[in-house]
């Protein structure tokens, strides 16, 4: 028998162990619970997690309170795992990355104009889940590398978006982003569509999994999407 503030349960999956419980329980709260009730905590997995409800009993305030405080809590710690270059930091504040993708996709044409425009969709997916506390699950279907494979099998020249170089910029010195001094425009991207494309293979499979820190990942690819932006503006 397993309990929590507000059902019961005849068993538990061992892959829930992996659930935070604060989340947990703000998913049960959310629901009006009858006895014989079957609740599906994910859907998206290979196997379904369910439980069925034995008893119900009313959840007091303060768990409710504490639900709100731990979603909070969640959204801090993904700002707080974001350190921001001072180059990149112009392009960080709300909006701004969004703006200036907007403006270089107006006056993009053919193909380049199509992956930019992915890039811009798929930035404002990662935003949200960053700024705004969005589940990366909510988006993670939303969020496309499709044009970038069709234009890599079509050996599309990924250096025509800018044919300079990457240049040396002091405040990504001592950084995760200072390896890229030097670096071809191609190579940038490549990097960026990567860690896209090992996201949406892995959040399906092991979204529970904490070692992943989802929201690390989430925000390398932000920073090296701004790191492209700067390097197109300069």
């Amino acid at each position: 028998m397993w309990r929590c503030p507000g059902a019961e349960v005849t068993y538990i999956p061992i892959c829930l162990l992996f659930f935070e419980t604060m989340p947990l329980v703000s998913r049960l709260a959310d629901k009006r619970l009858e006895f014989g009730d079957t609740v599906v905590l994910d859907s998206n997995r290979e196997h379904t997690l369910q439980i069925r409800v034995l008893r119900t009993f009313p959840l007091s305030r303060e768990w409710h309170r504490r639900g709100r405080n731990e979603a909070s809590c969640n959204q801090e710690r993904i700002k707080m795992d974001l350190t921001i270059p001072a180059a990149l930091k112009s392009l960080s504040t709300a909006g701004s990355a969004t703006k200036f993708l907007t403006a270089w996709w107006r006056k993009a044409k053919g193909d380049s104009r199509s992956l930019i425009g992915e890039l811009k969709d798929n930035l404002t997916y990662l935003d949200i889940v960053a700024d705004d506390g969005v589940e990366l699950g909510d988006v993670i279907d939303k969020i496309s590398v499709s044009e970038y494979k069709r234009l890599a099998k079509e050996g599309f020249n990924f250096n025509t978006l800018k044919k300079s170089k990457i240049a040396a910029l002091a405040s990504l010195e001592g950084t995760d982003l200072a390896s890229w001094r030097g670096k071809e425009t191609e190579e940038l991207i490549e990097s960026i569509y990567d860690k896209i494309n090992d996201l949406k293979i892995r959040y399906p499979y092991v979204r529970a999994n904490d070692r992943y820190r989802w929201n690390v990942r989430v925000n390398n690819i932000r920073k090296r999407i701004w790191l492209l932006l700067i390097h197109v503006r300069n």
